[in-house]
């Protein structure tokens, strides 16, 4: 009883497909990674819905892009009949070719995704950025259909470079994968000059600026206390708009060598002083070494003005 049900349920089905002819091409190029059967082949002979079906019906793999796949005519007729068993006409030639369809990913479209995925993630404003710099991406060749996606490395901060990962998917496997190393310029905030110094000349508030320009500009020296440098001597000629150096200044000390200093020593709310003797010349905010005068300890702390130096505990 059982052998004879399948029989009828096979030969019903089959019976639906009954009149319909596939007609299959020499040589096609598919899109997908899946080779269905309208891809390969005309479908006639059957209404809209049956033959919608048929088309869909899967044959096998694509072939890599460059490489051709050679599908013998039996082996087609036994996916066919496997799916709806017999009752089609089926014709062609012995063995279909089959080729994958390509694109070609251009390297500044690439960059274009990247540069919009990386704006997208900043945790900076778009008016601190001077520059997102991505080194050329060559083209590249990918199945039809692929998909781009861009990622970034854990707790990415985006500070002076980013290491972004940039892959293509085809059905899911990664057929390209690229890592870029992007440079990223932000502005920054620097002291210049108002007008003209000469050497010799000392530097007052009125001639000082605060200036705007990329960290790639800004060399390692470069002024960004005012405060730090108003009396200092200058040591060459400097020009208006120019980023102001410590080397190019000569900034006097707020605390001299053999000075008695009192020593203030923090830690958190918790504040203690004491008195020692300047082993250093210290101008403001750098470091100075304080022989105490009780313990004889040499101790170290930050010159804060004429006569103290603070440290922590």
């Amino acid at each position: 009883m059982r052998h004879l049900t399948m029989f009828l349920i096979l030969t019903g089905f089959s019976s639906a497909f009954a009149g319909g002819r596939v007609q299959l091409n020499e040589q096609t190029t598919v899109e997908s990674s899946r080779i269905i059967l309208g891809d390969i082949a005309s479908i006639s002979g059957l209404d809209k819905k049956r033959r919608a079906r048929l088309s869909r019906m899967y044959i096998g793999k694509a072939p890599e892009i460059g490489q051709a796949k050679y599908m013998p005519l039996s082996f087609i007729e036994r996916r066919i009949v496997e799916h709806i068993g017999s009752g089609l006409k089926i014709d062609g030639p012995s063995r279909v070719e089959i080729r994958r369809k390509g694109t070609t990913l251009r390297g500044t479209w690439l960059a274009q995704r990247l540069r919009a995925a990386i704006e997208k993630r900043l945790p900076y404003s778009s008016e601190k950025v001077a520059e997102i710099a991505i080194p050329r991406i060559p083209d590249c060749r990918v199945p039809e259909g692929s998909q781009v996606k861009v990622t970034f490395q854990p707790n990415e901060t985006f500070e002076g470079h980013a290491v972004v990962g940039l892959a293509v998917y085809d059905d899911g496997k990664k057929v390209v994968s690229r890592r870029i190393n992007v440079k990223i310029d932000l502005f920054t905030s620097v002291v210049g000059v108002s007008t003209n110094l000469r050497r010799g000349q000392t530097l007052s508030s009125n001639s000082l600026v605060s200036l705007r320009k990329p960290a790639s500009q800004v060399p390692s020296d470069a002024v960004t206390r005012p405060e730090l440098v108003v009396g200092a001597a200058v040591r060459r000629r400097i020009q208006t708009g120019d980023v102001l150096r410590h080397s190019w200044i000569k900034i006097p000390p707020v605390i001299s060598r053999g000075d008695r200093v009192r020593v203030i020593a923090k830690r958190g709310k918790i504040q203690l002083s004491t008195f020692g003797k300047a082993l250093n010349d210290a101008t403001q905010s750098a470091f100075v070494r304080v022989k105490n005068l009780e313990s004889k300890k040499i101790i170290t702390g930050r010159a804060e003005r004429p006569g103290v130096v603070v440290m922590e505990f």
